[in-house]
């Protein structure tokens, strides 16, 4: 009995460990992969010569996924059919569609498409290269390329080298060499023959390796590459900031073509008419329907002036509801020459339904309708004295009053006299006037009825706008010289993530000024060179071998151009074009 106890108590106490034992842990598992897949061996070998076969085959140490091939796939020289790749376990296999050429050198330019399975680890800046003849070419160029605006990195753009060197090869021809600029606008070339070459670069998209469509971004060169420029594999420096051999500024061409969009008449003194650009020559309307002895509409323009809106000024031509009319303007034709045509266009205007009111709102009195005017400066805000006052209406005045108008100083109750507005001169809906505030001093402006009354003969209510003349202490300045620019240069204060424009102006060789009353807070600065003086950054254009005007950003000291501006405080800056 004793040592049948002594059984039972150990058969009892093997029963309590064993459900321990058998207690599940999660394993805890080993450090994060961050190693990318390696190539191991491919059929055939890299740099293989003489190859007649039609499929290609790397084999990676691990399994292997591709991420956003077809938009970082490069072939160079580039196939009309493209090839098609299939992964398999740690096998990537390649496909060719089109007939290979004869002694010649190919390229296949991965990017980072090329990652593990589990982490996403990418192989960066892979290529496969073999030849089809006896010799493999083997030397390099590299290059940035960059939005010619915002000057940042432009990606997944083809970069393409031609041999022949005519302008019209891009339009016409494939290059003989292609590659893809990766996410900092880096590109590289491998295994060039040593020739010169003519370099361009397309954003293209209808995948035909061709400049054919308008609308698609460009980048070239006016000079061509030396073979000279080629370097071999040993010199090439792929790191991030190395300096390039080519650096290429993108941009989409303004539209060469001009012709009419459209017609609208969208209120009844509202005829406008829209092209594709800014319009060349004289737009002319010849009424069909109607005589009129003198003018009978003023014009308006937009900033970029494709679209031209006519207000009607005539009450008796503003009452018709269909209004014909025979438009002459230039047109482009399938030459790009401008030629005289004539549309003829009925504007035609429906007046809206009124929606019925209720049977309980019936005996109401009509609410009366008021001119809207809208000013730049609200109530409680500043007036600075180098801004005009603005007042825009929704549609052009056929009076203004400037009796009922009035600008009170109410420290004293004296009266601002000789207040005189003048129209903008391509918005008839803008008026404005200048006058230098007084520091601190509370102004009230004040349109009493009937000061502005429309085309359509409705008055303005009271208009009462109490403000402060800004007090220079109040804000900061920055005083600018720019150096070694020809002709004419833009300054332009952005604010810090370079979104929005808050003061531009305009600067000629050896001219300093000043940008005074600037609200404290961060700015940046570009910088445009106003090669042909017409206040704006103008695009390029390929056929003629004209670049895009240049533009900086200012990125001198430790913050890298961010600018602070303090109450009370002046900033110098001085930019060079040079460096």
């Amino acid at each position: 009995m004793k040592n049948f106890a002594i059984i039972i108590s150990i058969f009892l106490l093997i029963i309590c460990i064993l459900p321990r034992c058998a207690k599940i842990v999660t394993p805890t598992g080993g450090p994060k992969d961050t190693l990318a897949p390696v190539l191991v061996r491919s059929n055939p070998a890299m740099n293989a010569l003489n190859f007649k076969g039609n499929k290609i085959t790397l084999t990676f140490n691990e399994i292997v996924q591709l991420k956003d091939i077809q938009k970082k796939l490069a072939v160079s020289p580039p196939m009309i059919k493209k090839p098609e790749l299939l992964q398999r376990g740690k096998n990537v296999e390649i496909r060719f569609k089109d007939t290979l050429k004869d002694n010649t050198t190919y390229t296949i330019y991965f990017a980072d498409a090329i990652v593990d399975n589990n982490e996403n680890n990418p192989l960066n800046n892979f290529e496969f290269a073999f030849a089809t003849g006896s010799s493999i070419d083997s030397l390099t160029l590299s290059g940035e390329i960059k939005n010619a605006f915002t000057l940042l990195p432009e990606e997944n753009v083809f970069i393409m080298l031609y041999k022949n060197q005519n302008d019209s090869t891009p339009i016409k021809q494939l290059p003989q060499y292609l590659t893809r600029s990766n996410k900092h606008g880096l590109f590289f070339f491998k295994n060039l023959q040593s020739c010169d070459y003519k370099i361009f670069a397309l954003k293209d998209n209808n995948s035909n390796y061709k400049f054919d469509q308008v609308n698609e971004d460009i980048a070239f060169q006016n000079e061509n590459i030396k073979k000279e420029m080629l370097k071999s594999p040993s010199l090439i420096d792929t790191s991030r900031h190395a300096v390039r051999d080519v650096n290429l500024l993108m941009f989409k061409e303004s539209n060469r073509i001009q012709a009419r969009l459209g017609f609208s008449r969208s209120k009844r003194r509202k005829l406008a008419l829209t092209f594709t650009k800014k319009t060349e020559g004289q737009v002319l309307l010849t009424p069909l329907n109607f005589k009129v002895d003198n003018k009978w509409y003023l014009t308006e323009t937009n900033r970029s002036k494709d679209s031209l809106i006519y207000w009607i000024t005539n009450d008796k031509v503003n009452a018709l509801d269909t209004l014909a009319f025979q438009i002459s303007y230039l047109k482009t034709d399938s030459l790009q020459r401008l030629k005289p045509k004539l549309d003829t266009l009925k504007f035609i205007y429906t007046e809206r339904e009124v929606t019925k009111k209720r049977k309980r709102d019936k005996d109401k009195p009509e609410k009366k309708v008021y001119l809207k005017v809208t000013s730049n400066i609200k109530n409680s805000q500043i007036a600075k004295p180098n801004k005009p006052f603005e007042f825009t209406f929704p549609i052009p005045l056929k009076n203004i009053d400037e009796s009922l108008i009035s600008v009170t100083n109410l420290k004293d109750s004296s009266k601002i006299g000789n207040i005189k507005l003048e129209k903008d001169s391509i918005n008839p809906r803008l008026l404005r006037f200048k006058h230098v505030w007084e520091p601190d001093i509370l102004y009230k402006l004040e349109a009493f009825p009937g000061a502005f009354i429309s085309l359509d003969s409705i008055a303005n209510d009271t208009v009462k706008i109490q403000f402060k003349g800004a007090n220079p202490d109040n804000f900061g300045v920055l005083n600018f010289n720019l150096l070694n620019f020809k002709n004419a240069a833009i300054i332009e204060l952005l604010n810090e993530n370079k979104s929005q424009v808050i003061e531009r102006l305009m600067v000629k060789p050896d001219e300093k000024v000043t940008l005074s009353f600037i609200d404290p807070g961060k700015y940046t600065l570009r910088f445009i060179e106003d090669a042909n003086l017409n206040g704006e950054w103008d695009t390029g254009w390929y056929l003629k071998k004209i670049q895009p005007e240049r533009i900086y950003y200012y990125n001198e000291g430790k913050t890298k151009g961010i600018l602070t501006v303090r109450a009370n405080w002046e900033n110098e800056i001085t930019f060079d074009f040079n460096k």
